[in-house]
């Protein structure tokens, strides 16, 4: 399921790994995690092109030797160099790394102090208690460790979003053109992480849109069930035409938005079923889910948005067409793969009127953050690009790091020279004061946004405990934003916390947090979880007017 791209990464990944555990030259090891730190930032399609163009080396961080053991890992899947580094060494320690918060220290004192090679040993010496005699591990580290593996059990076999739309667009080219179809469950309801794909299908199992003798389960003549080459699984309903339309709302609803709509049914002296709307003559025929809601006297309910009881003043969903620009994107100036210009002009072709750029600042190191004295060259970049592009602003912003105790990582005299800052956790997520801290970054005069309030990686990292209903009457005080960061590995804050907080007034920005041209499109994710979150349009800033949302990044914070 993973695409060659990061079935590569992973490999290099795994080279830095037992690079420093056999403690080699760390020049060589820094060249791997380099190496794969920058293939992660590129999109497929562009490694593919470098691969058929022999220009790998062209790639920031590629050199001829690197070159090389990627040609090669293409070529068989694996590499001489991979075997020479990890040796006779398990395989399966490098998978360990997936517990949050074990290092290589650790791991190498746990297989050199317990012989404990992979995450079944691990676990099953956490239960035995027998990590208690190793030095820097306790009985708050096993149940730590516990925790994390379960996790990564209950991972296995899930997809990202971006993942599973990329399996279904593969899938969905080899239907039979004649095919009506529309996807369901998970998958029509833009869920971030999904199991399975499903789809609703005019006719019945008699025929096999795909025009394949999948290796398919069939109960009925109503479903059928098979896995894709790559292990995903997938299930074809079936649906008969005067049908078609209920069901496909039926298998994108929450139960509480189908209740509601039952209830609004009975109101209008219809029964509603899972697969049929009717009156008390006969069954009437319903071709397409809008055909449901217009039967119904309702507005209509895009399948992302079927989340939530209806109601006759639900809110103006927001479309990709009403972002007007967006913020928080990183240049080469820290560690994105575009110059500024490349970035605003990709905006621009987007059709949007502005881009917020925003760096990492000077306590993210390891993300090449922007030192004070970096800070003129970077101001004098956006002034010239803003000269140069015609009807489209640069707003010079930063992404500044919250500090342990909550203050901003540059001081005042610098952050009154930017338009606007992003105020982000980058480290230490297991503090237990994250409400106090998050609320003395809302409560600094300089703070324009919170950026991935929660912390949360999707399949990675659990969000951190803190008080969002604290956060958000803050924030609402304030006049400060949190973003939606659409990083489909983030999407965070999550569409269930958007969902409420948007009752108390919350503002928010649909952020791409973008780290090249490409990845300035994610704001689509983000759409995706404002709309399940029914989150209303005029509480986004990014949808306001140019004039509007200038005047609010200028005046700052309202008195």
């Amino acid at each position: 399921m993973k695409s060659l791209r990061h079935e590569l990464i992973e490999h290099l990944e795994i080279l830095a790994f037992y690079s420093k555990w056999r403690e080699e030259n760390p020049f060589k090891t820094r060249a791997f995690e380099r190496a794969s730190e920058n293939l992660s930032k590129i999109p497929d399609a562009e490694l593919e092109r470098r691969m058929q163009e022999e220009s790998l080396t062209e790639i920031e961080g590629i050199g001829k030797g690197i070159a090389l053991i990627i040609k090669e890992f293409f070529e068989t899947k694996d590499s001489q160099e991979r075997k020479k580094i990890q040796g006779e060494l398990s395989s399966d320690l490098w998978k360990m790394t997936e517990v949050s918060g074990l290092g290589i220290k650790k791991i190498k004192a746990l297989y050199e102090g317990l012989n404990i090679q992979n995450l079944g040993e691990l676990e099953y010496a956490c239960r035995e208690n027998r990590l208690l005699q190793l030095e820097g591990f306790g009985a708050k580290s096993q149940e730590k460790i516990l925790r994390e593996i379960e996790r990564i059990k209950q991972r296995e076999g899930l997809l990202l979003l971006p993942e599973a739309l990329a399996e279904a667009e593969k899938m969905e080219k080899k239907f039979d053109p004649k095919c009506t179809y529309v996807p369901v469950g998970a998958l029509g309801k833009k869920e971030e992480v999904l199991e399975k794909l499903e789809y609703l299908i005019l006719g019945d199992s008699s025929w096999n849109p795909l025009h394949t003798k999948s290796p398919a389960s069939s109960n009925s003549k109503k479903e059928i069930d098979f896995k894709l080459q790559s292990g995903t699984p997938v299930v074809f309903y079936f649906s008969e035409k005067k049908h078609f339309g209920v069901e496909s709302v039926f298998r994108t609803s929450s139960q509480g938005h189908w209740d509601s709509l039952k209830k609004q049914a009975k109101k209008l002296h219809f029964e509603l079923r899972e697969d049929a709307l009717v009156d008390s003559k006969s069954t009437l025929s319903i071709h397409s889910d809008r055909e449901l809601y217009t039967q119904l006297q309702l507005p209509y309910h895009p399948p992302e948005s079927r989340e939530w009881p209806i109601k006759k003043n639900s809110p103006d969903f927001v479309e990709i067409k009403n972002l007007q620009g967006s913020f928080h994107a990183h240049s080469d100036f820290s560690d994105g793969l575009n110059s500024i210009e490349e970035m605003a002009k990709a905006a621009k072709s987007l059709g949007w009127r502005y881009l917020g750029m925003s760096e990492h600042s000077q306590t993210a190191f390891y993300a090449h953050g922007l030192e004070e004295k970096r800070l003129t060259s970077y101001f004098e970049a956006i002034k010239k690009c803003n000269e140069k592009i015609k009807d489209f602003k640069i707003f010079a912003g930063i992404e500044s790091d919250i500090l342990k105790d909550g203050s901003l990582d540059y001081p005042a005299k610098i952050l009154k020279k930017l338009d606007f800052v992003i105020a982000s956790i980058h480290q230490r997520y297991g503090m237990r004061e994250m409400t106090n801290r998050l609320l003395k970054a809302i409560q600094n005069p300089y703070t324009r946004m919170i950026g991935h309030i929660s912390g949360r990686l999707l399949l990675g990292r659990e969000a951190y405990a803190y008080d969002l209903d604290q956060i958000v009457r803050e924030a609402v005080s304030k006049k400060v934003v949190i973003e939606l960061n659409a990083s489909p590995q983030r999407l965070d804050l999550n569409w269930r916390e958007l969902h409420q907080a948007s009752k108390a007034g919350l503002l928010i920005s649909i952020n791409s947090d973008a780290h090249s041209v490409e990845a300035l499109e994610d704001v689509q994710w983000g759409v995706w979880m404002a709309r399940k979150a029914e989150f209303p349009l005029d509480q986004i800033i990014n949808t306001w007017e140019f004039k509007k949302l200038d005047e609010f990044i200028s005046k700052g914070r309202a008195s």
